[in-house]
């Protein structure tokens, strides 16, 4: 089902020449297919790993300050564990002092109809690539690491307040201040980290497919747009700042249904669909949008679609995260062309719930 197409233009890490020379061939790319076609450039704060690191920094002084004061230990870890836990939210009010840098957002607008569809399926993934520093080996996540060793180191710093001495509370808050070092460690390298030479454009081209397989197939309720957003890896900063721009301009959570293709490949055969999503807890992604899925793998039972084991920490769970309905999906290791299958079956499964 897939469509042949020449080889995509290479991307590189976010906000970067290469992602930006990625983002304008595949904008002609879509031009050439018929589509109306945006690219516009965006300014996001994506340095969330300098604010965590920052955080995780002062939590390993506090721990040293509270050995003498207690008092000034508590008050420093609890700070830091308050300003991590607020760089989860969508508004991540510290990070508006980071730096600001420019990225592309590659929006094909759904095809002009007769009648404006009830609801807008969005299409994307990114279209930059991760980095494959430390962070993304530590288990759980770094966001795991750094803001339990936070609670932690903190709540021995308050056991000290409360009394407790000796070697054991000594031994007790060394073991978080230790995590704090390694995920501090995992944060900085974050800066510096190549990219993924794992990853491809077997997302972006499978995105690309699926849009112009159900161009020639109109879904009847559906109207169909594809965002290929920069800077993907800087916790999806790039959909972020337009999904900000659609809900100003009226799109409400109602009349949307997002669906991101992750650009790491699965371990196995077959496309997979994350049902749980988040940065600390896995909470259930889109349940309208997680049926869906499961049926379109009954749909298509030969591509071999599978619900993925743990939890997605990207653009789905940034988008559950502001209240969006989305899911994640992404390829096996047999690559695109059964993916593209899946998310034209997943739109078809879309299509049939939504009420005309």
């Amino acid at each position: 089902m897939t469509v042949t197409r020449p080889q995509l233009e290479q991307s590189g890490p976010a906000a970067s020449d290469a992602e930006r020379r990625a983002a304008l061939a595949r904008a002609d790319r879509l031009r050439a297919a018929g589509r109306e076609v945006r690219v516009s450039t965006v300014w996001v704060r994506a340095a969330w790993w300098l604010v965590l690191a920052c955080c995780a920094a002062v939590g390993v002084g506090a721990s040293v300050v509270a050995v003498a004061h207690p008092v000034v230990g508590t008050a420093i870890a609890g700070g830091a564990l308050l300003v991590a836990l607020l760089d989860l939210t969508p508004r991540a009010p510290v990070r508006q002092l980071t730096f600001a840098r420019a990225t592309e957002n590659v929006v094909a607008l759904p095809a002009a109809r007769p009648d404006e569809r009830p609801v807008v399926l969005v299409l994307t993934t990114a279209g930059d690539l991760p980095r494959a520093g430390l962070a993304r080996h530590l288990p759980g996540g770094v966001w795991r690491w750094s803001i339990g060793g936070l609670a932690l180191v903190t709540a021995c710093c308050g056991a000290r307040i409360a009394g407790a001495q000796g070697t054991w509370i000594g031994v007790l808050q060394l073991l978080p201040t230790l995590v704090l070092l390694a995920a501090l460690l995992a944060l900085l390298d974050e800066a510096i980290a190549d990219t993924d030479k794992d990853t491809d454009d077997t997302a972006v081209a499978a995105v690309l497919d699926a849009a112009h397989l159900l161009a020639a197939d109109p879904p009847r309720h559906l109207d169909v747009a594809v965002v290929l957003a920069g800077a993907g890896d800087r916790r999806a900063a790039g959909l972020a700042a337009w999904l900000r721009e659609r809900r100003r301009r009226g799109l409400r959570p109602a009349g949307a249904a997002i669906v991101h293709v992750e650009s790491q490949r699965g371990a196995a055969p077959g496309p997979i669909w994350w049902e749980r999503g988040g940065l600390l807890v896995g909470g259930r992604l889109h349940p309208q949008l997680v049926t869906a899925a499961r049926a379109a793998a009954a749909d298509v039972p030969g591509v071999g679609a599978h619900p993925a084991a743990g939890r997605t920490t990207g653009a789905a769970a940034e988008a559950r995260n502001a209240r969006w309905p989305a899911i994640a999906v992404g390829p096996g290791s047999d690559g695109g062309e059964p993916l593209v299958t899946f998310l034209v079956a997943l739109a078809r499964r879309l299509d049939g719930l939504v009420e005309p």
